[in-house]
């Protein structure tokens, strides 16, 4: 896994939420939740002109007709640095998933790598509910999250 996937995921979950379909969040300890930052709202340019990046691969562009685009985001809030092997086991060590050994053997403090997409997703699901029930997170995460 690309280590930014989860903070991708971090970003859309805590930008626009998923149901939680009955998970129930365990409380971390306060090490084991991220620290985030607030990116404020403002125009953001998507895609990969060839002209200005001759290395841009044809899908990264913005369409078939300009390779870049501008696209206004609402602020939102996402974690300072990727989750770490620590952080990822809190979330797995409440038995819902099955996790690859890989994926917890690494540093504590390290990212956590060898996550699948659908696993990425249940860790979101789950920091947004522990998120709102903690606390320990932040009082301007909580009120994005409400």
């Amino acid at each position: 896994m690309r280590q930014g996937w989860l903070g991708a995921i971090l970003l859309a979950a805590l930008a626009g939420g998923w149901p939680m379909h009955g998970q129930v969040a365990t409380a971390p300890a306060a090490d084991s939740l991220p620290d985030f930052v607030e990116v404020p709202a403002g125009p953001f340019t998507m895609g990969a002109d060839p002209a200005r990046d001759p290395l841009a691969f044809a899908n990264e562009r913005w369409s078939a007709s300009a390779g870049e685009g501008t696209v206004d985001l609402p602020a939102f809030f996402i974690a300072r640095t990727e989750i770490t092997v620590r952080q990822f086991a809190a979330f797995a060590s409440g038995g819902t998933w099955t996790v690859s050994p890989e994926t917890l053997s690494g540093p504590p403090a390290h990212p956590a790598t060898f996550v699948s997409w659908p696993q990425a997703v249940a860790y979101c699901r789950w920091l947004e509910a522990t998120l709102k029930g903690s606390a320990a997170a932040p009082p301007a995460v909580k009120q994005r999250l409400a």
